[in-house]
């Protein structure tokens, strides 16, 4: 015995049906916004105007401080160290800062009281000079992390500021991120030295290391976009080595022998510190290296 089927829907259920099968959710997209550096002070000004008053977090300001005086600071370099001042790059230079300096004068009365200026990235060295490392306290395991900016409940917005793309921006990117890891390197000597020692134990002189290379990382994939209108970051590197030999008086003939094509390592240290020994070895290994492959190389190829 055959159960009778329902047959067709008639009437409005059938319209109800075919509504239901044909609906095709709309993807949620995020609003995407690029901000213009003359826009810089209107939006400050905007912040500032808007009731209630709205907070600047310390996090902003900390960073706002620290762009300003390394930009500030970082045409003074370039003539300090034989670079002939440009009219033209000087007055964009400088209205880049103005603009910044503007801005934070802008939002002055929206920032947090007792907010510490950023003064020298040389200070941040002697500020945990006195730390020790120890093991990790349950209080702390604990404790919440720090909370950082975030957008306001149901706002997925993204603000960004537009990226600026002239050769200076890419020097300076580059100078900034050299001199960054030039301290995350030494800190990680230090943990090691100290491992050697037998101050500190295996798992935390690890993890530390894993903590400080998961930093450079990232802060040399910020920059990346920067350089790519000129060149590779390894070209702008390899450039940026020259001009700091040059600046050290080495033989331009020195110079240009730097490297394994040549047998003089006179300017060794230069290339070690502006981290050209790195690249040229990571180089050597990439054009040589198949994909998923780790070879075993004979005692004195490629430094080992």
């Amino acid at each position: 015995m055959k159960t009778k089927g329902r047959g067709r829907l008639k009437g409005k259920a059938r319209r109800d049906a075919k509504e239901q099968k044909t609906y095709i959710p709309t993807p949620h997209t995020i609003q995407k916004y690029v901000i213009a550096v003359k826009d810089f002070i209107p939006l400050a000004k905007f912040i500032l105007a808007s009731k209630p008053l709205i907070s600047v977090p310390p996090s902003f300001v900390e960073t706002l401080d620290q762009v300003i005086y390394v930009r500030a600071r970082f045409g003074a370099q370039l003539i300090d160290h034989g670079m002939k001042s440009s009219t033209k790059s000087d007055a964009t230079h400088y209205y880049f800062v103005g603009i910044l300096e503007k801005a934070r004068d802008v939002l002055r009365p929206c920032m947090p009281a007792r907010t510490k200026s950023f003064y020298s990235l040389e200070d941040l060295g002697n500020r945990f000079s006195g730390l020790k490392i120890y093991e990790y306290s349950p209080e702390l395991l604990d404790f919440t992390d720090i909370e950082r900016p975030k957008n306001a409940q149901g706002d997925d917005t993204i603000y960004e500021a537009k990226p600026k793309t002239s050769l200076e921006e890419a020097l300076v990117a580059f100078t900034i991120i050299i001199n960054n890891l030039s301290q995350i390197r030494c800190y990680i000597e230090w943990i090691w030295s100290n491992y050697r020692d037998g101050y500190f134990n295996l798992a935390n002189a690890a993890v530390s290391t894993n903590t400080k290379i998961n930093l450079a990382r990232n802060l040399i994939n910020q920059v990346l976009p920067v350089m790519k209108d000129h060149s590779s970051a390894c070209t702008i590197l390899e450039k940026f080595s020259f001009v700091c030999a040059w600046r050290d008086r080495v033989p331009e003939d020195d110079i240009v022998s730097c490297g394994p094509p040549g047998e003089n390592e006179d300017i060794y240290e230069i290339a070690d510190k502006t981290y050209l020994n790195a690249s040229l070895l990571l180089g050597g290994l990439a054009r040589v290296l198949p994909p998923n492959h780790l070879p075993i190389y004979k005692e004195g190829m490629f430094g080992i």
